[in-house]
């Protein structure tokens, strides 16, 4: 415990060192720590800040000052005056007076002081009975000073038992007990395979369902529900849930084996999709803005000529330190992302991913950069080996390979030498067949594009710019992008170079996903999506448009197709008003570097504004938080007509289509105000998880200095183990806990309205498909038509992942359904 006592001139004057004032016992300290001073002017004033008069000498040439806490100061005006009966002292306090520094405590006659030989030298010290533990530190010795000056400090520090040693145990964050819960509640660390988030589940495939224990799950106090989707269990949490799964995973580190018999359920593999793509592609997303970013702040360098990047013909050696160390910084990311890929791929599927890495690493290998491997030739151009640098589709297909043939060799492999040769042959095979068959694959899709661009560069009135800029992100996703730039860039770099118009498509396409996701983030009201948008723009600006892409617009995508949209219109432009690209300076803004002239670069930035501004518009006119629930039962009303019953029979069924739309516009009311609530509380939910994140960082701090400090200096260490052990910041997490549990009682009121009211709708529902079954008994799957309509009343919960989307998929084989039907009725008529 630290604390400090200011000590103030009483008047004006001249401080001195108390070791050299002419009496002994001042001068030896004997009475006390402190200084004296020479005073020049006749009023004296309190010397500590606030304090109470607590003694006046008879003589008045001595008062003592007291503070709340018992802190006694001696001020002693003149030495060995007692001799004069306090004759050159006039009070201007009395004793119990209430003092400051600003006080006025008596006024002395210096000239009859003067004229019976006695000094003026003023001693000020702090009472020799309080001064245990403080420490005094003159602040202006031998200088002048003003009344009010601040001239000395106490400091009063604990002196601790150097023997006594506090004992400190590093608290668990609140995420890491909550992880601990979770885990013991689902049957411990080894009933489950593979954990991962969305934006507000935790996501468990579990093993065995029997040892989960779900009671204990919904006691957990962060958890707001569960939702069984086959083998996959999902802990609604909430903004939180990154947190937990970071933490959950960092105890599945140090999972042991378990002896325990579990026995997998097997799960129907639509339901498997949607979970694997979110477990694929959501934990990359840190990693694409992060790169975004970095990849941003190098290009902008460059241009500014802070740094350099490898020209024609040179290589990263040719840097300087600095410029080497940024460019591969901002480059590897992108161009080893594959490696992200095939790692989440193998791990979400429950494999060894460190095989996946090795293969990746392989795939991306440079020595694969060699054109000798040409298997065979298209259009002239040859079709062979090649590295798998900056893809992404081929990556996580390889990891698809790498688990089932693991799997599959594992079966049939002795054990004696399966941890021997099953790797090795694993990743061989996983290669040769990745190498032959998806590469020379996409070598002839590239190839086949290629031609194709270079017959839309001859369309009139910029039509053949519009549809390749309309075309190059879908190119990016499936990794054929790379010949294609190399046609359309390949006037450029001849001698002498010729402009492409063509090139200048690249980058209009980069600004229309901009325009797209800058639209999200404008209009969503789900923060988290909002945050990934809005991360995801720096490192658009600068032409990696992979964070914007993977992580907000393809997902929802029709942004990416606003965005594609948008690049048409922004490359018909520069098509009719000639935008040529002269030079290969960059990508994103730094491409227009390259434009040459200013008309030139004008036009070239003019079609990026208006791809950029017409992806805006469409995407802020046409985005659609989440499905209008009266749109979706019109299109489930349309499926019912089409795929089930005739026209004719649609007479009879007029009213159950009329019924449940009737029924639903009465609802809305009601799903706006839950809706609302909803978002309310993601917004609390993330302020909380903000604080807590910064407490838990701030307590955590201390424990760290305290543990440097515990073989340095065990004073320090102490003082610093109590202020960790006495560190408390729960009022200002209950505080917004509090507002949170308020909205949570309103949304649990609201909910209950909105699932009364999705029943009574359901009621209805169930009456129609009952008259369905009449009229076409052979309709093979009337369940998943009913989960098409509960996918329609459940617009806000999917869109907020509250609840997940059922199954609802039309096969052809259902459709023939309708076909017999019709037959049937026909038949029975003739």
């Amino acid at each position: 415990m630290k604390k400090e006592v200011y000590l103030y001139a009483p008047c004006d004057g001249v401080i001195k060192d108390i070791t050299l004032i002419q009496d002994e016992a001042f001068a030896s300290k004997a009475l006390g720590e402190g200084i004296f001073i020479e005073p020049s002017s006749n009023i004296f004033h309190a010397p500590i800040g606030q304090a109470k008069i607590a003694l006046i000498a008879d003589t008045k040439h001595a008062y003592y000052f007291e503070q709340e806490d018992g802190l006694q100061l001696l001020m002693h005006i003149g030495l060995e005056t007692v001799g004069l009966n306090g004759a050159p002292y006039k009070l201007l306090a009395q004793v119990n007076d209430n003092v400051t520094w600003k006080s006025p405590i008596v006024e002395v006659n210096f000239d009859l002081i003067k004229k019976n030989k006695y000094s003026l030298a003023t001693p000020i010290v702090m009472d020799v009975n309080s001064t245990k533990n403080w420490v005094f530190k003159a602040l202006k010795l031998n200088g002048k000073v003003k009344q009010g000056d601040k001239i000395g400090v106490w400091t009063y520090e604990e002196k601790i038992n150097q023997q006594e040693i506090i004992e400190i145990v590093r608290s668990k964050g609140k995420y890491q007990k909550v992880a601990e819960q979770i885990l013991a509640a689902v049957g411990g660390k080894g009933n489950q395979n593979s954990v991962y988030n969305c934006m507000t589940r935790l996501r468990i495939k579990i093993i065995d369902q029997k040892l989960v224990n779900y009671d204990e799950l919904k006691k957990i106090e962060v958890v707001k529900g569960l939702n069984q989707n086959g083998d996959e269990l999902q802990v609604i949490i909430g903004g939180e849930v990154y947190k937990i799964k970071d933490e959950v995973i960092n105890i599945l580190e140090n999972k042991t084996t378990s002896n325990d018999k579990v026995v997998k359920t097997k799960t129907p593999f639509r339901k498997k999709i949607m979970p694997a793509v979110a477990g694929i592609v959501t934990p990359a997303i840190p990693v694409l803005l992060g790169t975004g970013i970095l990849g941003g702040i190098q290009a902008m360098l460059v241009a500014f000529g802070v740094l350099q990047a490898p020209g024609l013909g040179e290589t990263v050696a040719d840097l300087n330190l600095w410029s080497a160390i940024f460019y591969v910084v901002g480059k590897v990311g992108l161009e080893l992302i594959g490696l992200i890929f095939i790692y989440n791929t193998v791990k979400y599927l429950g494999g060894n991913p460190i095989m996946g890495i090795f293969v990746g690493m392989v795939l991306t290998s440079r020595h694969l950069f060699g054109t000798s491997w040409v298997l065979f030739n298209l259009f002239g151009n040859p079709v062979g080996i090649q590295s798998y640098e900056g893809t992404v589709l081929p990556m996580v297909a390889a990891g698809f390979v790498v688990y089932y043939l693991d799997k599959w060799v594992q079966k049939w492999m002795p054990t004696a030498v399966d941890i021997v040769f099953r790797p090795g042959l694993v990743m061989l095979v996983t290669v040769i067949v990745t190498l032959f068959t998806v590469g020379p694959i996409l070598k002839i899709v590239e190839q086949l594009l290629s031609q194709f661009v270079l017959i839309l560069g001859k369309l009139p009135i910029g039509i053949g710019v519009g549809i390749f800029a309309l075309l190059w992100q879908p190119l990016v996703l499936t990794g054929t992008h790379v010949a294609v730039v190399q046609a359309v860039s390949l006037p450029m770099t001849q001698i002498p170079a010729q402009p492409s118009a063509m090139y200048v498509a690249v980058n209009i396409a980069v600004f229309a996903q901009i325009g797209a996701v800058l639209a999200v983030a404008l209009r969503t009201s789900n923060q988290k999506t909002k945050q990934t948008a809005y991360g995801s723009i720096p490192g658009a600006i600068f032409g990696i448009t992979e964070p914007a892409i993977f992580g907000v617009n393809l997902p929802k995508l029709w942004p990416f197709l606003h965005g594609c949209l948008g690049a048409f219109i922004g490359g018909m432009f520069a098509g009719i008003v000639g935008a040529e690209q002269i030079t290969r300076t960059g990508t994103g803004i730094l491409s227009y570097l390259g434009f040459g002239t200013p008309l030139n670069t004008a036009m070239g930035l003019s079609a990026a504004g208006i791809a950029l501004g017409s992806a805006l518009l469409l995407t802020i006119c046409f985005y659609k938080e989440r499905p209008s629930e009266i749109a979706g039962l019109k299109k489930m009303n349309t499926i019912v007509l089409k795929n089930i019953i005739t026209e004719n029979q649609n007479v009879e069924l007029k009213n159950n289509f009329e019924t449940i739309l009737k029924l639903e516009k009465a609802n809305l009311t009601d799903n706006k105000v839950y809706e609302r609530l909803v978002i309310k509380l993601a917004k609390l939910e993330q302020k909380k998880q903000l604080l807590v994140n910064r407490v838990e960082a701030d307590r955590d701090k201390l424990y760290l200095k305290a543990m440097k400090l515990k073989d340095k200096d065990l004073a320090k260490y102490n003082i610093t183990a109590q202020l960790y052990l006495d560190f408390n910041k729960d009022e200002d997490i209950k505080q917004i806990s509090d507002q949170i549990a308020l909205l949570e009682s309103q949304a649990k009121i609201a909910k209950q309205t909105y699932d009364e009211n999705i029943g009574k709708v359901l009621v209805e529902v169930d009456g129609l498909i009952s008259a369905c079954l009449l009229i076409n008994p052979d309709y093979l799957n009337y369940t998943e038509l009913k989960n098409g309509y509960c996918n329609c009343l459940n617009s806000i919960e999917i869109n907020y992942n509250l609840c997940d989307k059922l199954p609802f998929n039309l096969t052809k084989t259902k459709k023939k359904s309708k076909e017999a039907s019709n037959e049937k009725i026909k038949q029975t008529i003739s």
